[in-house]
């Protein structure tokens, strides 16, 4: 991002974050070095410095806050989290901040990791951008080659209940005002360690919810995870805090895109609140990374060039329409798509329908209206209703810079009689059309489901 000139740096923050762009709400930020750093660092790395006189941020001055700031800029409701990668090498157990090693066992140093969270909190709110909550430790399982840091579940949960929270309480960082989540791992370690945190009292009391990341890969174990936790611990709260497509930069990778669809549709429709892409901008080679652990983003920088990748536009289908606090409703797809639909704190319905199969004719019908559109093939597609009739979305732009069907991802509805389509560009629009209640089409029940004509002839 330092490389962009001032004009190519807001065309990228606001295809992040304006309203017409992605229009993010969530983001999480490294407390200290993580693998996409330019080097280690940590806010104090003065060895035994238990009390952190020498705390600083001065680091993310010039880099992580201002851009933070930048995206405030464009909407000023949004959340950022923090999640450590490591404490610093003075606390740790090998010495160093990279290849694992533990948070060493004695009192002075758990004090000093917790009262770390306390000053970075605090930190970063004096600098002007207030944090919504933190993860315990990024990945507490995985020794890696760049900064990572062990816990199994039962030491982070007695380092939460035995420091972390009563450190955070003592500075008026309790849960009314900081969200704690636990685990910030894969799915397939995510029923043993809610049952650890959730089946402690106290433990469970301190935290916001769990965090998951996708490196399981999927499918219907991973899903099912998701499932048991959301029924089993109801109250608490889920978001996916971390995926991305490793071994490099993945330029125009439709398939890598659609396993993020794939993904957000699983977890989201299982109980997970959210989704969380890792990089927001990376070079060419897919880094800076301190360990060539190489990876893809939804924006890729060259010089002054940005390029943006498939994967942004699949991850704006959702950010775009489905705001902060929506409930995800009811819906029923027939005939081979995937099909999430979501009540806005505005009342306004969004619609998002995925299909990775073949170009079909197909309906959405919320009670006694239908939209008809056709469907391409590998496609996603957002449907958005307005209680009052009035269209949601004030400005339509194109959204892929590609020319291929499958490029065609951003849809926009304002319930008008007329409907436009053109699929030899990028650009689709489609206003729709109401039926009425003794239409011919009332053999379709009342409710909102996605249905595939069984003879595909129904008009465009």
């Amino acid at each position: 991002m330092n490389s962009l000139s001032a004009a190519k740096r807001d065309e990228a923050i606001s295809a992040y974050f304006g309203p017409t762009g992605a229009n993010y709400s969530i983001c999480r930020a490294q407390m200290g070095a993580s693998d996409f750093s330019a080097g280690l660092y940590s806010f104090d790395d003065v060895a035994n410095d238990y009390s952190l006189t020498n705390f600083s941020i001065a680091h993310d001055n010039n880099t992580i806050i201002k851009y933070i700031k930048d995206a405030m800029a464009k909407n000023p409701n949004l959340k950022i989290f923090g999640s450590p990668w490591s404490a610093p090498a003075w606390m740790k157990t090998n010495g160093n901040m990279d290849g694992g090693g533990n948070l060493k066992g004695d009192a002075q140093t758990q004090n000093a990791w917790a009262l770390y969270f306390v000053k970075y909190v605090q930190a970063y709110k004096s600098a002007g951008v207030p944090i919504w909550g933190v993860t315990i430790q990024n990945e507490p399982a995985a020794v890696q080659s760049w900064p990572s840091m062990i816990f199994s579940d039962v030491q982070e949960r007695d380092f939460l209940k035995n420091y972390l929270g009563p450190t955070l309480a003592a500075n008026g960082l309790g849960p009314a005002n900081l969200a704690v989540m636990f685990l910030d791992h894969n799915r397939d370690m995510m029923v043993g360690w809610a049952n650890t945190f959730y089946n402690d009292a106290t433990a469970s009391a301190m935290v916001w919810g769990e965090a998951i990341h996708w490196y399981d890969y999927g499918g219907a174990g991973a899903y099912a995870n998701v499932a048991s936790v959301y029924n089993s611990h109801p109250g608490k709260h889920m978001l996916a805090t971390e995926q991305c497509l490793t071994g490099g930069t993945h330029m125009g990778d439709y398939a890598g895109a659609e396993q993020y669809a794939t993904d957000i549709f699983g977890d989201c429709s299982n109980g997970c609140e959210g989704w969380v892409d890792w990089n927001l901008a990376l070079n060419q080679q897919g880094g800076p990374n301190v360990s060539s652990n190489w990876c893809s983003a939804g924006i890729i920088v060259n010089g002054d060039n940005i390029t943006y990748n498939p994967l942004y536009y699949y991850m704006a289908q959702f950010s775009k329409y489905v705001r902060p606090g929506a409930k995800r409703i009811g819906a029923t797809a027939t005939g081979g798509p995937q099909v999430m639909a979501f009540k806005n704190p505005d009342s306004s319905i969004a619609v998002i329908v995925y299909t990775t199969g073949n170009a079909y004719n197909a309906r959405v019908v919320w009670g006694n209206q239908q939209i008809e559109y056709a469907a391409t093939a590998r496609s996603m597609d957002d449907f958005v209703w307005n209680p009052n009739g009035v269209s949601v979305i004030k400005n339509i732009v194109t959204s892929s810079k590609t020319k291929s069907s499958a490029g065609r991802h951003i849809l926009g509805l304002t319930n008008t009689l007329d409907q436009q389509q053109n699929t030899s560009v990028s650009k689709y629009t489609l206003t729709g059309e109401k039926i009425s209640i003794g239409d011919s089409k009332t053999r379709v029940t009342p409710g909102l489901y996605v249905d595939k004509p069984a003879d595909n002839t129904e008009k465009k």
